[in-house]
C-alpha cells in the first residue's frame, strides 16, 4: 500500500476507534446516569407516596382529635355536673334527715297530745255524758285523732324521703365522672401526641419530597448532559464514518439470528480519471467516462472484534484465496449505496471459523481497483476500509403483546399470551408444553407493576422524553444546516451592499459640492444616483428574502413538538428492567391448556398478585392506587450463553387498581 493510503487508513482507523471508545465510555456513563435517575425518581415517587399516606393519616387523625376534644369537653362538663350534684345531694340528705327528725318530734308531741285529749274525753264521757262539754270534748278528740293520724303519715313520709334521699348515689356518679374525665383526658393526650407525630411526619415527608425532587432534577440534568455527550459522539462517528470510511455500517434494525446486512457507499478516488486518461468498462456494451470511480469489485470480510486492530491489507488480500471468507460485491454503477444481506452460514470470519451468536464482530470492505487505474497512479495495492462499528447476532426474545396483558380485578391474577411460533419459543411444538431440556433454554417472564402516580408526581424525565430530546436535537441541527448558510450568505451580501451604498452616498455628496458642474460631473451624478437606487432595490430584495427565510425557520422551529408526558411517567426501559431485583417482580407460570385452547398456537401464562407483592421500586402495593403491568422476557440460558439472547420488554397493559385479597371477601 502506498504512503498516501497507509497514512489515510491509519488516520481513519485511529479516528473511528477513538470515537468508538468515546461512545463506549459515554454509553457506560449514560447507563450509570440512567440508573441514578431511575433510583432518584424511585426515591421521589416513594416520598410522594409517603406524603400522600401521611396526608391521609393526618386528615383521619385530625378528625379523631376533633372528636377527642369534643369528648373531653363533655367529660369535663359531666364531672362538673356530677360534683355539683354530689354537693347538692349531700345537702339534701342532711336537710331531709333534719326535717324528718323535726317532723318525728312534732308527730310524737301531737300523738302525746292526742293521748291526753283521749284521756280527757274518757273522763268527760264518764262524768258529763251528753252534756255540752262532752260534745266539745268529743269533737276535740276526733279532730286530735285525725291530726295525730296525719302527723304519723307526715312522719312516715319524712322518714321515707330521708331514706330515699340517702340512697341517691351521687358520690359514685361523681367518682365515675372523675374517672371518666381522667380516662378521656389521657386518651386525648395520646390522640394529641399521635396527631403531633403525624403532623411532624407530614412536615418531614414534605421535606423528604423536596429533597428527593431536588436530587431527581440533578440526576435529570446529569443524564441529559451525558446523553448530549453520547449523542454528539455517535453523531461525530456517523459523520466521520460517512466521510472517511465509505459510510460502512451494519444496521442494527436489520440484524436477525440468521443474517445481517452490510451497507457502504462507493469509493471515490483522490485523482480524477480524466487526468489519468483511464477508460472504465462499465459493462459489456458501453464504455463510459466515470470520474473518480476506479473500482472493479468490493469484498466484504468478517473479523472478530477482538482482532480488528491487527487486521491489515495483507490479511485481507490473503482471504481472497478462500471464497468462503469473503462476499464479493460488484461495482456496477456510481452513486448507488451498496446493501448486501449476508447469511450467518454464508461467510466465515478471518480465522476461518463460522460466525457465532453472541460474539462481537466487525466487517471490513476491501476495494479492488481496476488495473488501468493502478497503472496510471503507479500503485498496485487495493484499499482496505477501517472496521465497521461492532455488532453481534442474537436470538431476539419476544415479550407478550401489551393488548394480551390483563389483570383480573376479582382474583388479582395477571395473565397474558405468547405466540408459540415466536423466535424465542420456536423449539416448542404445537400443543406441547415448554421443556427446558428439549431444544432450548426456555424463557422466564417477569411481571412487574409500575406505579401510575400521575396524580401525585408530574414532570419526571422518562425514556420517551429522552428520545424526544434526541429527535429535537436532530431537528434543530437539520434546521440549522438548512437555514444558517442561507442567512449567513444574505447577511454578508446585505452588509456588502450597505457598504457599497455608503460609498455611493459619500461619492454623490462630494459630487454635489463641485462648483461649477460640467457635463462629466452631471453624468457622474446621474450614474451614481442610479447606482444608489439599484443598490437600495437589491438591499430591499435581499432583506425581503432574509425575512422570508426567517419566517420559514420559525415555522420549522414550531414543528418541533415540546416534550409530552409519557406513561409510566418515570424513566423505565429494557436496560433498567433487566436489573430489577427478584424481590420486585413475579415470575409468570405457564398454564395447562383447556380443551378449547388445544388448537390455539398460544401459550397462556399467569402470575398471582399477592398481598406481599411490591412495585418495581420494592414498595408494597398500596390499596386503591393504580399500577401498570409490564412483562420482561428473559432467557433462562446458562450465564456463559446469555450473550446469545436479547431480552425483550413488553409495553404496559391497562392500569389496574390494587385491592387487597381480604377486601374482596
Amino acid at each position: 500500500m502506498n504512503t498516501y493510503n497507509e497514512n489515510l487508513q491509519a488516520n481513519v482507523v485511529t479516528s473511528l476507534l477513538t470515537l468508538q471508545l468515546e461512545i463506549k465510555a459515554s454509553q457506560a456513563k449514560r447507563d450509570a446516569a440512567m440508573f441514578s435517575l431511575y433510583y432518584a425518581e424511585g426515591a421521589q415517587i416513594t416520598a410522594g407516596e409517603n406524603l400522600d399516606k401521611a396526608n391521609t393519616n393526618y386528615t383521619f387523625q385530625q378528625a379523631i382529635k376533633e372528636q377527642g376534644v369534643n369528648n373531653n369537653n363533655i367529660a369535663a362538663n359531666l364531672l362538673s355536673s356530677a360534683t355539683q350534684q354530689k354537693a347538692y345531694t349531700l345537702q339534701s340528705v342532711t336537710n331531709t334527715a333534719v326535717s324528718a327528725s323535726n317532723i318525728q318530734i312534732a308527730s310524737n308531741a301531737i300523738v302525746r297530745l292526742a293521748g291526753d285529749i283521749g284521756s280527757i274525753f274518757s273522763i268527760l264521757k264518764a262524768a258529763d255524758f251528753d252534756t255540752e262539754i262532752y260534745t266539745q270534748g268529743q269533737e276535740a278528740n276526733e279532730l286530735m285523732s285525725k291530726t295525730a293520724y296525719d302527723a304519723e303519715k307526715a312522719s312516715q313520709s319524712a322518714m321515707e324521703s330521708s331514706t330515699i334521699t340517702a340512697v341517691i348515689s351521687a358520690s359514685t356518679v361523681a367518682d365515675e365522672a372523675k374517672a371518666t374525665n381522667t380516662a378521656v383526658g389521657n386518651l386525648l393526650s395520646i390522640i394529641s401526641a399521635d396527631y403531633d407525630a403525624i403532623a411532624a411526619n407530614v412536615t418531614s415527608d414534605n421535606t423528604a419530597l423536596a429533597t428527593a425532587s431536588s436530587a431527581e432534577k440533578k440526576a435529570e440534568g446529569a443524564l441529559e448532559f451525558i446523553n448530549a455527550e453520547y449523542f454528539a459522539a455517535n453523531y461525530a462517528y456517523v459523520l466521520n464514518n460517512k466521510e472517511l470510511n465509505l459510510d460502512l455500517s451494519v444496521p442494527v434494525i436489520k440484524l436477525t439470528a440468521d443474517s445481517y446486512t452490510v451497507t457502504f457507499s462507493d469509493y471515490r478516488s483522490a485523482f480524477r480519471l480524466d487526468e489519468t486518461n483511464v477508460r472504465v468498462k462499465a459493462n459489456a456494451l458501453h464504455d463510459l467516462e466515470l470520474p473518480s470511480y476506479p473500482v472493479a469489485k468490493y469484498y466484504v470480510m468478517l473479523v472478530k472484534n477482538s482482532r480488528k486492530t491487527v487486521f491489515s491489507n495483507a490479511n485481507a488480500e490473503a482471504l481472497l484465496l478462500d471464497a468462503a471468507q469473503y462476499v464479493e460485491v460488484p461495482a456496477l454503477s456510481l452513486g448507488n449505496r451498496k446493501a448486501t444481506e449476508i447469511l450467518i452460514s454464508q461467510l466465515l470470519d478471518s480465522d476461518g471459523e463460522p460466525m457465532e451468536l453472541g460474539q462481537d464482530y466487525v466487517v471490513f470492505v476491501l476495494t479492488e481497483f481496476m488495473d488501468d487505474y493502478k497503472k496510471a497512479i503507479n500503485d498496485f495495492d487495493n484499499y482496505l476500509s477501517a472496521p465497521s462499528a461492532p455488532f453481534r447476532l442474537t436470538n431476539q426474545l419476544t415479550a407478550p403483546n401489551k393488548e394480551t396483558i390483563i389483570v383480573n380485578k376479582e382474583t388479582n391474577i395477571l395473565s397474558f399470551e405468547i405466540d408459540v411460533k415466536s423466535e424465542d419459543n420456536k423449539h416448542i411444538k404445537d400443543g406441547e408444553k415448554e421443556d427446558d431440556d428439549i431444544d432450548g433454554p426456555g424463557v422466564e417472564y417477569r411481571c412487574m407493576f409500575l406505579p401510575d402516580n400521575s396524580d401525585l408526581l408530574k414532570g419526571l424525565l422518562s425514556a420517551g422524553d429522552l428520545r424526544t430530546i434526541e429527535k429535537e436535537v436532530e431537528k434543530l441541527e437539520q434546521i440549522a444546516n438548512t437555514f444558517d448558510p442561507q442567512i449567513l450568505a444574505l447577511d454578508a451580501k446585505i452588509s456588502t451592499l450597505n457598504a457599497t451604498l455608503h460609498g455611493y452616498n459619500q461619492h454623490l455628496a462630494e459630487l454635489k459640492k463641485t462648483k461649477p458642474r460640467d457635463k462629466a460631473v452631471e453624468d457622474d451624478i446621474q450614474y451614481t444616483t442610479k447606482k444608489i437606487d439599484d443598490t437600495i432595490k437589491l438591499i430591499k430584495k435581499d432583506k425581503a428574502a432574509l425575512k422570508a427565510i426567517h419566517a420559514q425557520m420559525r415555522i420549522a422551529m414550531r414543528s418541533i413538538d415540546p416534550v409530552k408526558e409519557t406513561i409510566p411517567g418515570f424513566f423505565f426501559n429494557l436496560t433498567i428492567a433487566e436489573q430489577v431485583p427478584a424481590a420486585n417482580y413475579t415470575v409468570a407460570i405457564e398454564q395447562e391448556k383447556s380443551k378449547e385452547q388445544k388448537n390455539k398456537k398460544k401459550q397462556h401464562f399467569e402470575a398471582r398478585i399477592q398481598d406481599s407483592s411490591t412495585d418495581n421500586f420494592g414498595n408494597a402495593l398500596i390499596v386503591g392506587k393504580k399500577y401498570l403491568p409490564v412483562v420482561l422476557a428473559v432467557s433462562k440460558a446458562m450465564e456463559d450463553d446469555l450473550g446469545e439472547y436479547t431480552n425483550a420488554l413488553s409495553g404496559h397493559g391497562e392500569h389496574f387498581i390494587y385491592v387487597a385479597a381480604d377486601q374482596k371477601l
